[in-house]
């Protein structure tokens, strides 16, 4: 059976245009965009493995319906990526408060959408098919329970903070983790005076991994995610 992604999308046109590309890419497309059908086909149909959704929905936004989703227990993690034309920075901080592993400014090429979609839900596949706490992304590997980090077989030396940043950002691959969020979880401040921390063990650990850095993305304004 192939994979079901469900599009929330306002614009019936662009709706189409998006089912007719990601269809191409061996998905199957569900058009929906009454927000209760959606929560219904999300708890009966386990085939669906991600959601996009315009904020713009016209019985309920999307900001809402997203926080409706990942509020129900079968749903915690589920991928949900925001859409909307406007694309300000508190639309996109809002977004990743209500936990989407996405926002995506509109219009967007459907070829965008297609590799983001990829991208999250290549992790998302790796974690439900092991029960080991190892996290790959391409010659990267992170093995939690012998507390290691290898790139090409390799064993890279990192402290204790700096294995503890990227076991954190791993747990949430694909998905944009502000710096507030990161402080908290991984240092325990409340602090965001205290955000150039955060630079500082990224830089030192990009250096350390090498060209495997380039997973390690700066989100502006935002924070980091692994990809």
């Amino acid at each position: 059976m192939s994979d079901t992604i469900i599009i929330g999308e306002s614009d019936s046109n662009f709706a189409k245009e998006l089912s007719n590309y990601l269809g191409s890419g061996n998905f199957q497309i569900l058009l929906i965009i009454n927000p209760d059908e959606i929560i219904d086909r999300l708890r009966q149909d386990s085939s669906v493995v991600l959601v996009v959704l315009d904020t713009m929905l016209p019985s309920l936004d999307g900001y809402d319906l997203c926080k409706k989703i990942l509020a129900h227990p079968d749903c915690e993690d589920f991928p949900v990526i925001l859409t909307n034309s406007e694309g300000s920075e508190l639309d996109r901080v809002l977004a990743l408060e209500l936990g989407a592993s996405d926002f995506i400014k509109k219009p967007y090429n459907p070829r965008e959408l297609l590799l983001r979609i990829k991208n999250i839900l290549k992790m998302s596949h790796k974690s439900s098919a092991n029960n080991d706490p190892v996290f790959k992304v391409g010659d990267f590997i992170l093995d939690e329970k012998k507390h290691q980090v290898s790139v090409k077989g390799e064993e890279i030396q990192l402290t204790t903070m700096e294995f503890k940043l990227l076991l954190y950002l791993a747990r949430r691959f694909g998905k944009i983790q502000l710096k507030a969020e990161i402080l908290k979880e991984v240092w325990g401040y409340d602090n965001l005076a205290r955000s150039r921390t955060v630079n500082t063990h990224i830089q030192r650990i990009r250096k350390k991994i090498g060209y495997m850095g380039d997973h390690l993305e700066t989100i502006r304004g935002f924070g980091y995610r692994l990809k």
